[in-house]
């Protein structure tokens, strides 16, 4: 999108509609916890920009499309969600598959799903390094920057601090926390690499 926002073109918008509708059609509970980042990261590219109302109607353009492309999915499973067994009972309970600091950095197996749920050190080295480098050197900043912060919410939604933040209704519904380490993981990848 920010390619999208810099320089608008027809081109851009299909391509943008494309991937937003292959976003949309993956895991949907990776799109529930990646979408605030996305349009997060979105609403700061406009404001950086001054808010060109060129460039937000083709961003907008782009996801409209890319929301109708993929309507076939996501719409029937809106539908009928109430008559899918996992929509009223939890597959698992949320207290117990919070992570710990031991289990994000020291490469401790979590106790109830026998997975390494681990962040990684040697990314996260990277990241400081990159996020220090690129305020130093003022290169990137805001992407770094924004990275960064994503990859840190990312995390501390896997601590059992950020319980009253699962028990927002869309949110609800995700019965593991550690599933923004993907976020995480990206955020301190892309920032490191």
């Amino acid at each position: 999108y920010r390619e999208l926002i810099k320089d608008p073109s027809r081109g851009k918008i299909l391509i943008c509609s494309v991937v937003t509708a292959l976003f949309l059609l993956s895991h949907n509970a990776s799109v529930v916890i990646f979408l605030p980042f996305l349009v997060v990261w979105v609403f700061l590219t406009w404001w950086l920009d001054k808010f060109n109302w060129r460039k937000i109607s083709a961003t907008l353009v782009s996801g409209v499309i890319g929301i109708g492309l993929s309507a076939w999915f996501w719409l029937p499973a809106i539908a009928e969600k109430k008559f899918v067994i996992l929509s009223i009972l939890p597959l698992a309970d949320k207290a117990q598959h919070f992570l710990t600091l031991r289990h994000l950095f020291a490469g401790q197996f979590h106790e109830n799903t026998g997975l390494l749920l681990t962040v990684g050190n040697l990314y996260l080295g990277l990241a400081i390094f990159a996020l220090v480098a690129g305020i130093i050197l003022k290169r990137q900043k805001f992407v770094v920057l924004f990275l960064f912060l994503t990859a840190f919410v990312s995390i501390l939604m896997t601590q059992r601090i950020s319980a009253q933040f699962w028990q927002i209704p869309l949110f609800r519904e995700i019965d593991f926390p550690w599933r923004s380490l993907g976020i995480a993981i990206f955020g301190l990848s892309a920032v490191g690499g």
